[in-house]
């Protein structure tokens, strides 16, 4: 289980693993998946370096090296639209992105099939917990295409 600072670094409070902001003082306390992986920085620099031990062993240590460059210059968050909404959002100046769970939850979208509905609330409380619903998720592209 991955350890996250426990009280606020101003006031000594006890901090909950899902709040970014201290419930005594109110100081930000940082968005709680940041903490989170914050947490993990070592256990990850350790999985790469054995990933590029691995890759140069095997002689592609430049192709990862491109590649990672390429993530770092490039790379752009994208997400996908039904054409129709993207249309009303460049359109409206007041749309505002809302995740799937906060579309269900504001009743502005049905809930997809149960299966569907099922495994992406799933997902989002295996990967983020309680703190899901703030979660807008994109992914990285060096195309700009999602």
């Amino acid at each position: 289980m991955i350890e996250m600072p426990e009280n606020c670094t101003e006031c000594g409070c006890g901090l909950s693993w899902a709040s970014d902001t201290c419930p005594k003082c109110g100081c930000y306390v940082g968005a709680p998946n940041v903490r989170e992986v914050c947490v993990e920085r070592e256990a990850l620099m350790e999985r790469y370096n054995e990933a590029m031990d691995n890759n140069r062993n095997r002689g592609c240590e430049s192709n990862t090296k491109a590649f990672a460059e390429a993530v770092a210059k490039d790379s752009v968050a994208v997400i996908n639209f039904w054409p129709q909404l993207l249309l009303q959002f460049l359109l409206d100046t007041n749309a505002l992105y809302a995740n799937y769970e906060n579309q269900v939850r504001a009743e502005i979208r049905r809930p997809a099939q149960r299966k569907n509905d099922r495994t992406r609330s799933g997902t989002v409380g295996t990967l983020f917990g309680e703190y899901g619903k703030d979660i807008r998720c994109a992914a990285l592209s060096l195309d700009g295409i999602g």
